[in-house]
């Protein structure tokens, strides 16, 4: 048990102490109302997105090698809304008290 208590607090200790941890710490030191003289510590915070550069680089190749399946699936999906929207308007306007008045409110809709 004693064993157990050491590797978990010496665990603890070394992500308190590492360079992600006090990034973190900086970065979120100057919204705490007494510390906002270290509003200088904001750009800390530039340094936690680049944590993820990695996987942003990895996401924006995966949008532009499927760049034609999403353009595809644009203008599928502008068309599909569009004929919606017109059934919509066609038929929900000649009710009596329909709320909607013209085609833009059949494409809020």
């Amino acid at each position: 048990m004693n064993n157990y208590w050491e590797t978990s607090v010496s665990s603890k200790l070394s992500y308190i102490f590492s360079p992600s941890a006090i990034i973190d710490l900086l970065a979120i030191l100057p919204g705490y109302r007494p510390l906002r003289i270290l509003r200088v510590f904001l750009i800390f915070r530039l340094f936690k997105l680049l944590r993820y550069s990695q996987s942003t680089q990895m996401f924006l190749g995966v949008l532009s090698s499927k760049r034609f399946e999403l353009t595809t699936l644009a203008f599928l999906m502008s068309f599909l809304i569009f004929i919606a929207s017109t059934a919509i308007y066609m038929f929900e306007n000649q009710n009596v008290g329909s709320q909607i008045s013209d085609l833009y409110d059949a494409f809020y809709l």
